[in-house]
């Protein structure tokens, strides 16, 4: 069977909600990644973690629900993790675009202007459609969602975290004992993001269905916080101390890959982070960029250097971006893109100041809006190299220095009227 991982570890640069939500709302955490687990007929399970207090939080519950699952430490950097299956809403759907199959860019749409339509590269246009939140499957039964026996297939278990597994394939080692951290092959793990995971607990106590969000970049008080769905963003700016410019535009999903919604646009549109900007900051001019300038800016500085395809974890960008810019079909099988998470870090490292990302994922969604699938595309040779750019490094490059400031994570207990705890992420290694 395949591993079902609970991502605790990709923030972007600025960002703390899937940190917070580890620290403050692991059991709620495990118990999201049991009823998946369920659903889904896995028996392996991990959480992976990338600063030391989400880690200690995670491991306390782990160990208290005597559960069996494992702890995966990653690197802090970006892309944390990465995943040919992430699972985003229980229903099988990306909360922020049903056709994007793979990490990190069910946040990366760049849009035009303040629109929620992007114009892809090969025509057409790609809409972010939102769902309503987690959706239980009608497979599982359960007497106990919480607490009592599970029965679904070939897994059973006594008490959904703390019981005996009856599958063998199940192996526990010693969570807080420093044992051997366990590797991933991404074509055998199916990624769930921490936020779907507390929804799924929370769905299933009957409790209405909130949006985990850091609000961070330009405003008062950096706050990781739990927003009603239907909170505007211009609202949820206001939570977190105000804007401190007049002229400030609001990027969902954070960069160095988001989007650009309305300030009017609702909580649940945004994806994990609303990073709050000035509108003359170069990460907004990039956002803002059509892709056919992109495309123009390719074709007269693209020198397929391939320092884009030495970061990227996943592909060789620089083959396709090189085929856009010259016009040749030097036999590059575009299926390729289908391998792109769009995660950004190509646009980040790029030496001639271009977006790789957006000329690739527009191919990879004009492919995938033809009916193709991620397991359609070769198998991608990754560069020794492509481990990730250090979050601070990222956080540098991209201009964001000036707005890198503690983040709060007090939002969380105030929407559910609970005292919680203030994370600062700068004191975590």
């Amino acid at each position: 069977m395949t591993w079902l991982v609970g991502d605790c570890a990709s923030d972007p640069p600025l960002s703390a909600t899937a940190r917070t939500l580890a620290v403050q709302h692991a059991t709620d955490l495990l118990y999201g990644l049991g009823m998946v687990a369920i659903a889904r007929g896995h028996t392996r399970l991990a959480i992976t973690y990338r600063h030391q207090d989400a880690g200690h939080a995670l491991a306390e519950a782990i160990a208290g629900a005597n559960a069996h699952v494992e702890l995966w430490p990653r690197p802090n950097a970006w892309p944390t993790v990465l995943s040919s299956k992430r699972q985003t809403d229980l229903s099988g759907a990306s909360p922020s675009d049903s056709h994007v199959h793979a990490g990190h860019d069910a946040r990366a749409r760049a849009a035009a202007g303040d629109s929620a339509e992007q114009p892809d590269l090969m025509g057409g246009s790609a809409s972010d459609r939102h769902t309503g939140g987690a959706a239980a499957s009608g497979s599982v039964e359960q007497t106990d969602l919480l607490g009592g026996a599970w029965a679904s297939g070939s897994v059973e278990q006594t008490d959904l975290l703390g019981g005996a597994w009856a599958s063998g394939s199940v192996e526990q080692t010693d969570l807080l004992g420093g044992a051997a951290v366990a590797e991933f092959d991404p074509g055998e793990a199916e990624l769930v993001d921490a936020r779907v995971l507390v929804a799924a607990a929370e769905a299933a106590r009957g409790l209405p269905p909130l949006c985990y969000l850091t609000v961070a970049g330009a405003v008062g008080r950096p706050t990781v916080m739990a927003a009603q769905q239907d909170a505007r963003v211009s609202e949820l700016v206001a939570r977190a101390g105000g804007a401190e410019v007049d002229d400030w535009v609001a990027i969902g999903g954070g960069a160095p890959a988001g989007r650009l919604p309305a300030r009017d646009a609702f909580a649940r549109e945004i994806d994990g982070v609303l990073l709050i900007l000035p509108a003359g900051h170069e990460v907004v001019r990039r956002l803002r960029t059509p892709v056919a300038d992109w495309l123009m800016r390719a074709a007269s500085a693209c020198e397929g250097c391939r320092v884009c395809s030495d970061a990227c974890p996943a592909l060789a960008p620089h083959e396709i971006v090189w085929t856009l810019a010259s016009g040749r079909d030097d036999g590059i099988a575009p299926v390729a893109a289908l391998a792109c998470t769009g995660c950004g870090l190509c646009d980040a490292m790029c030496p001639a100041v271009l977006s790789p990302r957006v000329l690739v994922t527009g191919v990879r969604d004009r492919l995938v809006a033809m009916g193709a699938q991620p397991g359609d595309r070769p198998p991608a040779p990754v560069h020794p190299a492509a481990l990730g750019l250090d979050v601070e490094l990222l956080t540098a490059r991209l201009g964001l220095a000036p707005y890198d400031k503690p983040v709060g994570g007090g939002g969380l207990g105030a929407a559910k009227g609970t005292q919680s705890r203030t994370i600062d992420p700068s004191s975590a290694p």
